[in-house]
């Protein structure tokens, strides 16, 4: 917080004070006071000036030496330096300490100045500047939705933690001002959802941006303030005027920049001041802290003299993702359970993010012993797929959290951020005629030839819920080889027969009979190939041999890949 310079006086005989002062000198009281060592002995002190703040000093003079027998008697020669110079301008303090500005216009510093009979400093001052960039940077909302609510301003980062953690921010993925909708009859869209970050007007309820303020202490005519986003992820950020956006800032070569000797400019950054940037994630971060943002003032000459350094992590939520677990019943575990990503609950830094109870799931399930039809559609927490007691997860838990998603519709592109929103407002329409929609073991889909409405859902298992969420906006899910391909499309009547089909048996004598050839939740996301890899090693044998054979590519598809719940890893 502090500057070091050093005050050297060597005042002849006559002279042997010079005082800084943040507030002028009316009050007599100096902020720093050097008096030199006696009569004509030169001394030097080293003094600490606050970072942020202007000092003006002056040279008094006190007495004069009685052993001066010369005329004229009073005789007011002095000589005054700052770190051994009369240097002005620029200068640097000891140890490090940072740089300060002197400014002499009085010629108050000097090697040897004779006012002889005169005491000609009177009324003279000069500057010392110490000036101080200071940028805060706060985390991103935490909320992505379809616009169903507004979230809160992340919170500002801790001044020590701004490099060292920086703040998180959310690739703005989601859809605030809520475009989407789905007909009211339940069947096909009125308009499509769109990803706030591929929309350069107001967003109505965004609440995802980071908020970036700057400051300059004290503030000043001259100079240039400079602020600059660098980094591997620098091109993954877009800076606003506003929150809601609107007005986007543009920067060249990755620089904005303000010259405060012109009004204008001048004017323009005290609003970034008033009024912050925003800072936008449009696109998922490689890794931590990989974006950097620099404020720094110059003097007129381009000279640095202070900055001031935020660091900042663009996280990618991928909701709308699936996740699976052995389902809660020993006969009949390995079938697994299936649930939606559906929404996250928490704030946007790092240890909210990879913790399991923050998030929602959407899902359609029955009690927990898998004996009853209830409650069907449900909002359930993550930590109902991933701390489930006896129960194996389907993938890893660590690096936070192996998901399913289908990687040719769902990727990161404006089409499959779009494919995700809808995905997620099919989940939500489900969820929310939960009162209509109950639960069913042996069927993925009720009513019998269902007609693709929505509306006339009656029951759903969960890997039902799947499908219908993913192959009700045209994003394969799971499909059975018919001929040499797989019928995905549930929607299609001709096809829900086969991912209606129950089997009991669990017979590689007759791969068709088996249980593993048709759709549950271990198949739905492509998992019943290594869950019996781990599982049931010599599980092979008849006219289906696994150790040459899969099931996935035999008797069905899946078009689900592993992906990262929350990525950069965190």
């Amino acid at each position: 917080m502090y500057v070091l310079p050093k005050v050297t006086l060597d005042i002849d005989s006559d002279y042997d004070s010079i005082e800084l002062s943040t507030g002028g000198f009316d009050d007599n009281k100096a902020v720093v006071q050097h008096v030199d060592d006696d009569f004509g002995m030169p001394g030097s002190k080293k003094s600490s000036l606050v970072k942020g703040k202007e000092y003006t000093y002056k040279i008094k003079w006190i007495a004069t030496d009685p052993a001066y027998q010369f005329y004229p008697l009073s005789n007011y020669d002095w000589q005054a330096l700052i770190n051994g110079s009369t240097a002005t301008g620029v200068r640097e303090g000891l140890y490090g300490t940072g740089r300060f500005i002197v400014e002499d216009p009085d010629n108050l510093l000097t090697y040897i100045t004779h006012g002889n009979e005169t005491d000609i400093t009177i009324g003279k001052e000069g500057t010392i500047i110490v000036p101080k960039v200071d940028l805060d940077i706060w985390n991103g909302g935490g909320n992505l939705d379809n616009g169903e609510a507004v979230g809160l301003q992340g919170s500002q980062v801790l001044e020590n933690d701004e490099e060292s953690i920086g703040s998180y921010l959310l690739v703005n993925w989601d859809d605030d001002d809520g475009d989407g909708e789905i007909n009211a009859a339940g069947k096909g869209w009125t308009s499509l959802p769109k990803p706030d970050f591929d929309e350069s007007t107001a967003i109505t309820d965004e609440d995802n941006l980071a908020q970036l303020k700057p400051n300059l202490e004290p503030m000043s005519d001259t100079g240039t303030v400079e602020l600059e986003v660098s980094g591997v992820d620098a091109s993954k950020v877009k800076l606003w005027e506003k929150k809601t956006k609107e007005t986007e800032v543009i920067l060249t070569s990755n620089k904005k920049a303000w010259d405060l000797s012109n009004s204008t400019q001048k004017s323009e950054f005290e609003a970034f001041i008033a009024n912050s940037f925003w800072i936008e994630g449009v696109e998922e971060g490689s890794t931590e802290r990989a974006v950097t943002f620099t404020l720094r003032y110059k003097d007129s000459d381009g000279t640095e003299i202070c900055n001031d350094v935020n660091k900042a992590t663009i996280v990618m939520l991928n909701l709308g993702n699936v996740v699976g677990r052995e389902v809660n019943s020993d006969a009949l575990a390995e079938r697994g359970h299936t649930s939606i990503v559906g929404r996250y609950n928490g704030v946007c830094m790092k240890a909210s993010l990879t913790n399991a109870s923050h998030y929602t799931l959407y899902e359609s399930d029955g009690s927990d012993n898998w004996g009853g039809t209830e409650p069907g559609s449900q909002e359930a927490l993550l930590t109902h797929i991933t701390a489930c007691p006896d129960r194996d997860y389907f993938g890893s838990l660590t690096p936070f959290l192996t998901s399913y998603y289908n990687s040719f519709s769902m990727q990161n592109t404006v089409a499959g951020y779009t494919m995700r929103l809808k995905i997620l407002l099919v989940a939500r329409r489900l969820i929310d005629n939960t009162a209509s929609i109950g639960y069913t073991k042996f069927n993925t889909v009720l009513p019998g030839s269902w007609n693709g409405n929505l509306s006339t859902v009656t029951d759903l298992r969960c890997d039902g819920f799947v499908e219908v969420c993913y192959e009700w906006c045209d994003v394969n899910s799971w499909g059975r080889i018919v001929g040499g391909t797989a019928q995905y499309n549930l929607l299609t009547v001709a096809n829900q027969d086969d991912h209606n089909e129950w089997s009991w048996g669990d017979d590689p004598e007759d791969g068709d009979s088996d249980f593993w050839a048709w759709l549950m939740p271990v198949t739905q996301i492509g998992y019943a190939d290594t869950y019996i890899a781990s599982h049931y090693p010599p599980y092979s044998g008849g006219d289906f041999n696994y150790t040459s054979n899969n099931f996935e590519g035999t008797f069905w598809e899946s078009s689900f890949s592993e992906q990262q719940l929350v990525k950069p890893t965190l």
